[in-house]
């Protein structure tokens, strides 16, 4: 009923866990970067702490301003749901 706490995860902490996330099938490699489903990870938010270094299109429900400002400069893309 709205009173658990949001999981999030800052960008800094997904890069580290990217081989992690890849082994458990939430990140796939994707061109130059990968593609990560959050959702399947049961984060609910992205939060814009680190560095970008590589193009990742990230599903989640929902992110800062800064987090996705960060992913589209490194070339990728955040999806939120109900946003195209």
């Amino acid at each position: 009923q709205g009173t658990e706490p949001e999981t999030t995860i800052n960008l800094e902490i997904l890069i580290e866990q990217i081989p992690a996330l890849e082994a458990s099938g939430i990140a796939a490699r994707s061109g130059t970067g990968y593609t990560v489903d959050l959702t399947k990870a049961g984060v609910d938010k992205l939060l814009g702490s680190g560095r970008v270094p590589i193009p990742l299109i990230i599903q989640v429900a929902s992110a800062s301003e800064k987090a996705i400002a960060k992913v589209a400069g490194a070339g990728g893309a955040v999806n939120l749901p109900g946003k195209k």
